[in-house]
């Protein structure tokens, strides 16, 4: 699946998604954000897709953010309208969707990142949200989730000054999960991604739901969505599963239904 500029495949239960534009750092245009956008709805509705890694190609960049040349060219306002990286405006997305971040990682990109829910660095890695340089705003999701994601102190520094921090610092302030070395990104990701694969998905789309919906509600609301979900959660084979598979020591054997 793709054109090229984005690759997709599926091996089993995981999606790998590659933004294949090296040439430019892999920054998005337009049409890769199109590309994407269809991607992780078909990634979305695919029953057997449970969890997804999104790389970079080569060893530079995961993503240098938009392709401020296309964006400067006149595009229509439709051809603008597609969120950066298909995800980071309005889909609701809750299979889980781990980030393999190869080098640069700005604008952008780290605005993609932060839809990710688990994110693995290389020790090249550069983070950072430059757009005030230019006078302009981080405008998919980078004021918002930011500072969701790690204390806002450190969130205002990168969003207004500008300047990119190195990987050590973001695992440092919390913003990624590993940092490892470039040739072992990939076997890193992916193996975070088989452990997902062994846990129940449907729990785990549940879980992820119940952590997004309820986290800027107010605790006692917070709760009920959890306990919904939960009701929701006891109704399926796979709940029954678990339990069986604990009692008869064995591995689960989880079919998300």
């Amino acid at each position: 699946m793709g054109d090229g500029s984005i690759l997709y495949k599926r091996e089993e239960h995981i999606s790998y998604i590659t933004i294949n534009r090296p040439e430019v750092k892999n920054c998005l245009d337009p049409e890769a954000n199109r590309i994407l956008r269809n991607i992780w709805t078909d990634f979305k509705n695919d029953p057997d897709a449970w969890v997804a890694i999104i790389t970079g190609a080569g060893s530079e960049a995961f993503c240098a953010g938009a392709d401020l040349k296309a964006v400067n060219r006149g595009l229509s306002a439709n051809e603008l309208s597609v969120p950066l990286g298909g995800l980071t405006r309005d889909m609701e997305l809750y299979k889980p969707i781990i980030a393999a971040v190869n080098g640069m990682c700005l604008g952008g990109g780290l605005e993609l990142m932060l839809c990710c829910d688990l994110r693995v660095a290389s020790d090249n890695s550069k983070f950072g949200l430059p757009e005030v340089r230019w006078g302009m705003i981080p405008a998919a999701g980078g004021t918002q989730r930011l500072w969701r994601n790690i204390p806002a102190a450190w969130a205002m520094e990168i969003i207004l000054l500008g300047n990119p921090i190195d990987a050590r610092e973001a695992y440092r302030m919390g913003l990624v999960n590993r940092v490892v070395s470039q040739d072992s990104l990939m076997g890193v990701a992916t193996e975070l991604a088989k452990t997902l694969v062994s846990r129940g998905p449907l729990a785990l789309r549940s879980i992820k739901e119940a952590v997004f919906q309820g986290m800027d509600r107010p605790l006692a609301e917070a709760l009920e969505i959890e306990s919904l979900l939960a009701r929701v959660n006891r109704m399926t084979e796979d709940y029954r599963e678990g339990p069986r598979a604990f009692i008869e020591k064995r591995k689960p054997d989880f079919k998300g239904c």
